[in-house]
């Protein structure tokens, strides 16, 4: 009998500890995954600015928009 009762004063102590660890290592991974996508969606959208400034590929668009071939 007092095995049992030394199992649960050990058992459910720690049992509340790995809840509390789970619970806060899923919310640090949830903010780094955040941190991840906000990241990805700057970088995104810094090389579309850039690709939308670059006058070189502006003047390559609108060179190959100017004569359209129809097949017939």
């Amino acid at each position: 009998m007092n095995c049992t009762a030394f199992g649960l004063m050990s058992a459910i102590p720690l049992l509340l500890l790995h809840a509390r660890l789970t619970t806060t290592t899923g919310n640090i991974v949830n903010s780094l995954e955040m941190a991840a996508v906000k990241a990805v969606n700057t970088i995104s959208t810094f090389s579309k600015r850039q690709f939308e400034r670059s006058p070189i590929l502006t003047s390559v668009n609108t060179v190959g928009a100017d004569h359209v071939q129809t097949m017939a």
